[in-house]
């Protein structure tokens, strides 16, 4: 993710928001449980439409769960970065001490 370290952090925010929400938690819930239910459900008649079908479903899955690795990815990496900004102050401190 690009841009300012404000718009990280805003971003973040936003995804970590987001993670926490309860309505999104089932939204997100529902959905997969639809998809997972339309692979198990599907009744295979070996024709090239039921194959794109069952990929398109599987893609989509896909998508689902990569859009919330990537929205707990955010938050962790921010949390990352803050925690190396907190760390790197200390160090600063306890060396300007010492000097």
């Amino acid at each position: 993710m690009r841009g300012t370290g404000k718009d990280n952090e805003r971003i973040a925010s936003e995804a970590d928001r987001l993670l926490s929400d309860p309505a999104f938690q089932r939204a997100y819930d529902m959905i997969r449980e639809g998809y997972v239910k339309a692979l198990e459900e599907a009744k295979s008649d070996g024709s090239p439409e039921f194959e794109d079908y069952v990929i398109d479903i599987a893609r989509s899955l896909r998508n689902l769960n990569a859009l919330r690795r990537t929205l707990s990815l955010t938050v962790q990496r921010q949390q990352f970065t803050m925690a190396a900004l907190v760390t790197e102050a200390v160090e600063g401190s306890v060396n300007a001490t010492r000097n």
